[in-house]
């Protein structure tokens, strides 16, 4: 069973509220992201980890931050531009690519090589290893559910802003 990703708004409730991707989708849709704007998706890899996960990948003093600290290291304020990215060129990416069925097989010539095209990426796609068994055949790279996964982000970093909460992420 493929690892998932959680996010979850600090304090929240409503269960409803709460997204938990396949960190394989989202490892794609990272890849993709940086293949348009590089700056941003390392933005969007950086809203996948937590304050300690980002000081440990970005060699900076852990503070009183744990392991078990699974506060997000963006917060509200840095929910405008990802969601402006996703709206103004992630979206309309994706929806021009539907001609492709599976962006891992028939973009980027199947899962060996989508990993191999991840790892020679930049440094900071790493951050969220992902191996083989991260990827589900026919459903990873499934274009309808890369989009599903991008409007399931987009609401998750809309509803941080429209809050002002902070929200924790961590992987199973």
């Amino acid at each position: 069973m493929s690892r998932r990703i959680y996010f979850e708004i600090t304090e929240e409730t409503d269960w409803t509220q709460k997204i938990n991707p396949d960190l394989g989708s989202i490892a794609t849709l990272i890849f993709f992201a940086n293949n348009l704007n590089p700056v941003m998706g390392e933005k969007m890899m950086n809203s996948t980890l937590s304050e300690y996960s980002y000081r440990v990948e970005k060699d900076l003093p852990r503070g009183n931050y744990t392991i078990d600290n699974s506060s997000a290291h963006y917060g509200p304020d840095h929910m405008e531009e990802l969601i402006h990215f996703i709206d103004g060129q992630l979206i309309p990416s994706l929806q021009n690519s539907l001609q492709h069925k599976d962006i891992v097989t028939d973009i980027y010539g199947g899962v060996r090589n989508f990993l191999n095209l991840y790892y020679d990426g930049p440094v900071y796609l790493g951050y969220i290893g992902i191996d083989e068994s991260n990827s589900i055949e026919g459903y990873t790279g499934y274009i309808p559910n890369l989009m599903q996964k991008t409007l399931e982000l987009k609401n998750f970093y809309q509803r941080v802003k429209i809050l002002n909460k902070t929200y924790e992420v961590f992987i199973e």
